[in-house]
């Protein structure tokens, strides 16, 4: 039936337990709808890959409502969206982002995608990523997050600022020393693929296939990564669903650098994506 619940597994104690506090896991809240997802779409610049999204979504209007929010466009530039989901700025309020039953203006959102988001004064700045780490951690929204070579590190590792929207993520990000300039000069870069982990052939996000075989073998054909954001550590409680191929990066823990994690904070759930570069794979998609 239609309605949001909430699950948890409940181990049964032995007689010689000393505590049984420990028993029983958080609970994962579940909601089950039969309307489309409302998404809200929010892209630092025009990258290929906000732009490959952004159009998906657009024309998937079967499945998905979607506000999209280019930070640095012109203000008369008219930002995409499906009908009554149009914003003239960036959530400000938990009701904005969360939703208002019976209210036009406020249809809420299942999940917010931020592909490397620019820091901005009254927009994305540290009181919207308050908002967010309520609106995952306590109401269930779903979070992912793409990181970028412009403004991931001025987020997530140079400001105090966005110590809230950090917290959510599976990992915790190392600087990035692989700037534009160095990549231009490497006169023969090279593409390493995507490895999927024995937790992330199973998991149902990384399907490609109807089963585990055609989902390895969809994932063996796609092109490799020119670029992933370094990774400092994995957080405990994280999993990782793919990894980089290159055995020369590591985190400080000497694991294979990640390309997606995953983790539920609260009663939410967070994803996060290495590389803006998956709009490349659109030549097997």
């Amino acid at each position: 039936q239609m309605g949001r619940y909430e699950y948890s597994v409940q181990a049964v104690p032995h007689d010689d337990e000393q505590d049984v506090d420990d028993n029983r896991s958080a609970a994962l809240g579940v909601e089950v709808i039969d309307e489309k997802i409302n998404i809200l779409l929010i892209g630092g610049s025009p990258t290929w890959e906000f732009q490959y999204l952004r159009n998906f979504l657009s024309r998937s209007s079967d499945l998905y409502r979607v506000s999209v929010w280019q930070q640095n466009a012109d203000e008369d530039v008219n930002q995409t969206a499906s009908t009554g989901m149009k914003l003239t700025h960036l959530p400000r309020s938990l009701p904005e982002l969360i939703g208002v039953p019976g209210d036009d203006d406020r249809p809420g959102y299942e999940v917010v995608i931020l592909i490397d988001p620019q820091p901005t004064d009254g927009g994305f700045d540290e009181e919207f990523a308050e908002l967010l780490y309520d609106y995952v951690v306590t109401h269930g929204g779903g979070l992912c997050y793409v990181a970028g070579p412009k403004y991931s590190d001025m987020t997530l590792i140079n400001s105090t600022s966005y110590k809230k929207l950090a917290d959510l993520l599976p990992v915790t990000l190392a600087s990035n020393t692989i700037t534009d300039v160095a990549r231009i000069r490497d006169a023969k870069p090279k593409a390493y693929p995507v490895q999927l982990t024995s937790y992330g052939r199973e998991h149902p996000i990384m399907r490609l296939g109807a089963g585990r075989e055609e989902t390895e073998g969809a994932w063996a054909v796609m092109p490799g990564l020119y670029w992933l954001h370094p990774v400092y550590q994995i957080k405990p409680g994280a999993r990782v669903l793919a990894e980089h191929s290159d055995l020369s990066r590591s985190t400080v823990r000497k694991a294979r650098e990640p390309f997606i994690a995953i983790q539920s904070p609260g009663v939410g759930n967070a994803v996060y994506v290495g590389s803006n570069s998956t709009w490349r794979w659109r030549a097997v998609s």
